[in-house]
């Protein structure tokens, strides 16, 4: 029977650890030689995958074997990647890296007819990319303005979602974090309006996944200080205070001496005698 007589859908791509349901795929797929990327493509963010198919029709001869080919251009080359020996689906592959790849199934049957290989400009029945590579972020100076946060940074990655972006906070660093907002754009910049009993400072987090699954994660280093008012003084009073350790220099009044009175001449001693 020749391989024209067979009709063969190949459904999806998807994680070993998790094949997911069946889906049948784009009839019309994009030309060999285009430069986008499909947009119907299948994200995985492994190299180990799993290739689900369906045979409609066979011959009485049956199947002896399924060759998977892969293209990394497009269509514009073709290699053999592996081989189901086993002819039940799904079929096991161990992709060579990250990339856009597109499968095709060549069938052989029972007599060894079919199976041919594909061929420079043929397309592919599926395409999926592997992307294991998390998304690049970083923090940029933040703005503090009439009492909330202008947090700003840099995130880039080739499959990022429309609102990829989550912000949490702490006040201490042991602390479990609290959500700040969830699902936002990536617009580089969100403005915060923090409680106004938060505290003087504050440590941010940003969480950001890509669409095959790849997930980054940020913190500031070092907290943010809330509290930038410059204190102001006025000074109101100076008061003396004696350093007791230092000698007593006070002066004393000199003591009061009493005047001195002259004494009286006492006269001499006659002796008396007396006769009886």
């Amino acid at each position: 029977m020749r391989t024209n007589t067979m009709l063969l859908t190949a459904l999806c791509a998807l994680a070993l650890a998790k094949p997911a349901a069946a889906q049948l795929p784009n009839m019309n797929p994009p030309a060999a030689n285009s430069s986008e990327k499909p947009a119907d493509r299948k994200l995985l963010n492994t190299t180990t995958a799993q290739l689900e198919y369906r045979i409609d029709t066979v011959g009485p001869s049956g199947i002896s074997r399924i060759d998977i080919y892969v293209t990394r251009d497009q269509g514009r080359t073709w290699e053999k990647l592996a081989e189901d020996t086993k002819m039940r689906s799904p079929a096991s592959v161990k992709l060579p890296g990250e990339g856009l790849y597109g499968v095709r199934l060549a069938i052989v049957n029972g007599h060894g007819f079919g199976g041919r290989a594909p061929k420079s400009g043929d397309r592919a029945q599926f395409h999926f990319e592997v992307d294991m590579t998390a998304p690049r972020a970083e923090f940029r100076p933040c703005e503090i303005v009439d009492g909330a946060i202008d947090l700003k940074w840099n995130v880039s990655d080739a499959n990022l979602g429309a609102d990829p972006i989550n912000l949490f906070y702490r006040t201490r660093a042991d602390e479990s974090w609290q959500p700040i907002a969830h699902n936002i754009k990536n617009d580089g910049a969100y403005r915060w309006a923090f409680p106004s009993s938060i505290g003087g400072q504050v440590f941010v987090k940003l969480e950001v996944a890509d669409q095959a699954g790849n997930l980054a994660k940020i913190e500031t280093p070092t907290p943010i200080l809330l509290d930038q008012t410059e204190p102001e003084a006025v000074l109101v009073d100076v008061v003396a205070v004696r350093d007791r350790s230092a000698p007593n220099t006070t002066r004393s009044a000199p003591a009061t001496v009493p005047p001195t009175v002259p004494l009286m001449p006492v006269p001499p001693i006659i002796p008396v005698s007396y006769q009886r």
